[in-house]
């Protein structure tokens, strides 16, 4: 799972994994990381074989009943399954456009500081280019 992925509300994690190719229910929880997947099909206490959770079952009828961002269809290279709207691909985009990278939170020192630490670096490599060169 990428990084930023795992950076985004749940509903949009989900929401951003579902295209025009149906996807089921598990298949989308585990594409989004919201879920993890069965390791070992011949155990019983498997935890990728637990049961959907309540929140999980909130997310896909969200997404699908109350909002309209994705739709169940029969059809399929691989059966039904759940496809991106037009609706979810708008909100995608809108939510990308308002909180996507160029409006995230800045993670490191200030970019004054990156600057005068550069030109503090700068000046210190011309003293010594300055003495090495026995100016």
């Amino acid at each position: 799972m990428t990084d930023a992925l795992t950076r985004l509300p749940d509903t949009y994690r989900l929401l951003s994994v579902f295209s025009g190719v149906p996807l089921r229910p598990h298949a989308a929880l585990e594409a989004a990381g919201l879920r993890v997947p069965v390791t070992d099909p011949r155990d019983p206490q498997d935890p990728g074989k637990a049961p959907l959770s309540d929140h999980h079952r909130y997310l896909l009828r969200h997404l699908s009943a109350e909002t309209g961002r994705i739709r169940w269809v029969t059809w399929g290279p691989s059966g039904p399954g759940y496809v991106l709207t037009g609706h979810g691909e708008l909100a995608l985009d809108v939510y990308h456009q308002r909180y996507g990278p160029a409006h995230a939170r800045r993670h490191g020192p200030a970019l004054a500081e990156v600057v005068t630490r550069n030109r503090l670096r700068d000046e210190l490599l011309q003293v010594l280019e300055a003495r090495r060169s026995g100016v």
